[in-house]
């Protein structure tokens, strides 16, 4: 029945291409090639055995990653990527395509396969891609069956090198993937290349090019129409160009003007489309909508980032490619969630750490208004060392080919990967920067092997270590070619971890903008001594002081706090799953961290704060103030201080409270009894610090600014867990197969309060034609699978995701506890 359901889809897609010969309908069909795949995990079989059907297939929906489906063990698994397995994974997919596409162009497009794939259509290969992050496209035209004959493609996925990467990474066709059909003259992939050059408020001039493929083997003369439509979709400027195509690739550039332009930026993401279209004698050829923006973006040595002509300072995080529960395959709504809260404490910037991220996720970044650092690679020609098992120093170990990564690729494949990565965003209004690299410094001996005190000292460690030769400087510099030879609107940039090493050998002068890899300290003497340099946090600790740095120097553009969401892997200790140093956690909880940031990069008034014993804190009460313990300081690097968000303790049990907040004192309150006053400027740290004897009741803090009241934030003492509440983010979605519902079920008291200091396991049931995918509660060492019904809480709360199905109905979910239904709540599915 499935298999009717697909044929019946692409002929009903392509008996469209008979009509698309007139104005009015496209040419171009592009179809969703994500459903009917079949799925089969193994190490031992070839793919004439998965041609004759001698494996016992599972049927899966694209994106996949066969990864986070499985248990985590410490069998062939390794820290650094999550303690999940790897292996080899086969994918096949059966289709038909009409004779009427016969004398077209038919291709497919996988947004990313990881990695080392290797493809056959109808038993034959046709290619594949060994870079597990980067898209790309497979010609199948001439490799299809016609009409009523179908067609088979087999994808093979190897993940044997499960320690291949330094953070989880997924596996699988864990990305999009399309068909495109398009006539013999047609724009080609990624083809259009859409830059303004000229911006203001009262007029805004916008460029494309367009690159046009001309398969006819002779001549064409066409005309190539530009028509930018508003976001309500209405036309408001437009111009044609006639151009006689040669044979193979032509180009073509246009300008037009936009009076009184919506500019994008983050705060007001405005984007408008460009629909351009091939005609010749009437007839249309192809037509391709590209989504754009109208901005200007400028760093300067001096005074930062500039976007529209305003200073800018950028307030980033970094963001690795997995998203928890679901691994690796995102559906865009978990990423909308996670995005949403991000924003809402005021982050306008994302570093996709350390590779390309997808196509939906930088589609989501020009929606919602944020600036991105997109990056291309973590390692170059030698790889980095990973986290690898449990022995002290266990980064240091070496397994060989389980452990290589990207370095045994560079040579063949750099150029193409980094060249494919622009052309598929470059039409991103938030992509600001174009990364070469993360510390790379680290796989190069010569640059960490000495103090580097002065030019003679590296000399001679040089010639010891490399014969004098500056290997990574020369490739430094041919990347940042290769970015000029597709894109010169904006700037390269590397993440470097020791650019007083760089100073030395030019790697700081071989991008456009610097970024300092937790090198905040050496701002100010690489300033003086470079002070054409630009320079920015490329990554930096989430503390106070890393943003203070930022604030108190109008060159530095801004900072990228490593990282905005945990992630999974690059850990050691089973079951340390996941390093839990993010704003937010895996499950994309709010972690403590978060509402710290929040008080300072957004303009809301804002009272937060947490609990802790005094004995588990890094504080103690000396002559009745709050002091740091001499013998357990607070982090100052990756980690937070571990807080509660519960008011449970023992009766007269010495209990610290730390408080944010951007208001200019907080009042704390116990039973309506003050605590005392602070003021936030009287704390450099800008932590509000108590330190009072417990008492069951109410806790709350009171934010005020020149006297007045203006936030509040309470916790009330929790008695037993009586029942869970539940909150869904949508209340109503498409029923598309797509759509993803966060359930979130908090624990509550028969007072109603939130029980934050019990944890209870709790069972969920969908009713309906929804199902669950992915279920966690944020802890780096739960190991209870992802993909099941159930999970223990965590501080009284655990996440369930759960997908829409097809049907427009009302769809039911329950929670329960010992098989006693204890919460309730519903979604609607609609066309």
């Amino acid at each position: 029945m499935k298999k009717i359901k697909i044929y019946s889809f692409l002929f009903l897609l392509f008996a469209l291409l008979g009509a698309c010969n007139t104005k009015g309908t496209s040419p171009r069909i592009t179809a969703d090639f994500n459903e009917n795949w079949q799925f089969y995990w193994a190490d031992s079989i070839d793919s004439e055995m998965v041609e004759k059907d001698k494996v016992q297939w599972n049927e899966v929906t694209l994106p996949h990653d066969w990864s986070i489906e499985m248990d985590y063990t410490h069998d062939n698994t390794a820290g650094c990527t999550g303690y999940l397995p790897g292996g080899i994974g086969w994918y096949k997919k059966t289709f038909t395509v009409p004779s009427e596409a016969k004398n077209k162009k038919t291709w497919i497009e996988f947004d990313g396969i990881y990695r080392d794939s290797k493809i056959w259509v109808n038993g034959k290969y046709v290619g594949g891609r060994p870079y597990g992050y980067a898209a790309f496209k497979i010609d199948l035209t001439d490799h299809l069956n016609y009409g009523e004959t179908t067609n088979e493609i087999i994808v093979k996925v190897n993940r044997k090198a499960f320690m291949d990467a330094r953070w989880y990474p997924g596996s699988g066709i864990y990305r999009n993937v399309k068909l495109v059909t398009v006539n013999p003259v047609h724009i080609a992939h990624w083809g259009t290349f859409v830059t303004t050059p000229e911006v203001s408020k009262v007029e805004s001039k916008v460029a494309i090019k367009t690159s046009i493929i001309n398969e006819e083997k002779s001549p064409k003369s066409i005309k190539v129409t530009q028509q930018i439509k508003d976001a309500k979709g209405k036309v408001i400027q437009s111009t044609s160009s006639k151009i006689q195509l040669k044979e193979g690739e032509n180009s073509l550039n246009q300008e037009l003007l936009i009076e009184k332009p919506f500019l994008w930026s983050d705060e007001s993401p405005n984007l408008y489309q460009m629909l351009t279209t091939l005609e010749s004698e009437g007839e249309v050829l192809d037509e391709y909508t590209t989504t754009f923006g109208v901005r200007s973006i400028r760093f300067d040595a001096q005074k930062g980032f500039f976007l529209n002509g305003e200073n800018k300072k950028l307030k980033g995080v970094c963001l690795h490619n997995d998203a928890g529960a679901v691994g690796s395959a995102v559906p865009i709504d978990v990423w909308k969630r996670r995005l949403r809260i991000l924003k809402e404490a005021g982050v306008n910037a994302i570093r996709t750490a350390h590779n390309p991220a997808s196509a939906d996720f930088m589609d989501l970044c020009d929606e919602m208004g944020f600036l991105v650092q997109a990056e291309a690679f973590d390692e170059w020609t030698v790889n980095k060392n990973k986290w690898i098992d449990d022995k002290p120093n266990a980064w240091k170990y070496d397994f060989g080919e389980k452990t290589t990564g990207y370095a045994g690729l560079y040579e063949e494949w750099a150029e193409r990967d980094l060249k494919d990565m622009i052309r598929r965003d470059r039409n991103h209004p938030s992509v600001i920067m174009w990364s070469i690299g993360n510390e790379i410094e680290w796989t190069f001996g010569y640059y960490w092997k000495t103090a580097i005190s002065n030019q003679a000292d590296f000399n001679k460690v040089l010639d010891k270590t490399s014969g004098g030769n500056l290997q990574l400087v020369a490739l430094a510099r041919q990347l940042h070619q290769w970015i000029k030879e597709e894109d010169t609107t904006r700037p390269s940039t590397a993440g470097e971890v020791l650019p007083q090493a760089g100073n030395l050998t030019g790697y700081c002068d071989a991008v456009d903008v610097t970024g300092y890899n937790y090198q905040s300290h050496h701002y100010d003497a690489h300033h003086e001594a470079y002070p054409d340099r630009v320079i920015y946090g490329s990554e930096n600790f989430a503390q106070w002081q890393e943003w203070k740095d930022c604030l108190e120097r109008d060159y530095i553009s801004g900072v990228f706090l490593w990282p905005g969401i945990s992630y999974l892997g690059e850990t050691s200790g089973y079951p340390s799953k996941a390093l839990d140093i993010g704003l937010m956690d895996i499950a994309g909880f709010k972690n403590p961290v978060y509402h710290f940031f929040k008080t300072f990069w957004q303009e809301k008034p804002v009272v937060y704060f947490g609990t802790q014993k005094t004995e588990a804190s890094h504080y103690l009460l000396k002559n009745g103030k709050v002091v740091e313990n001499p013998k357990k300081k607070r982090p100052t690097k990756w980690h937070w201080a571990t807080l509660n968000s519960h008011w449970n303790y023992q009766n007269d049990e010495s209990v610290y409270i730390e408080a944010y907040t951007n208001a200019e004192e907080v009042e704390l309150f116990l039973n309506d009894k003050s605590l005392g006053k602070r003021a936030l400027k009287e704390n450099e740290d800008r932590i509000l610090k108590w330190i009072i004897p417990y008492q069951k009741g109410k806790i709350k803090a009171v934010a005020k600014t020149k006297g007045s009241v203006v936030a509040e934030y309470e916790i009330k003492t929790a008695e037993k867990p009586q029942f869970a509440q539940l909150n869904l983010d949508q209340k109503k979605v498409k029923a598309n197969g797509k759509d993803v519902v966060h359930v979130v079920a908090q624990l509550h008291d028969v007072n109603g309060n939130p029980v934050k200091h019990i944890d209870k396991e709790v069972r969920f049931k969908v009713k309906g034609n929804a199902k669950i995918i992915g279920i966690d509660n944020g802890l780096t060492n739960n190991t209870n699978p992802f993909k099941a019904d159930h999970c223990m809480t965590s501080k009284g709360r655990v996440l369930l995701l759960v997908q829409a199905g097809k049907t427009e109905e009302k769809v039911v979910v329950e929670a329960l506890m010992d098989n006693i239904v204890v919460g309730e709540s519903e979604f609607e599915m609609t066309f």
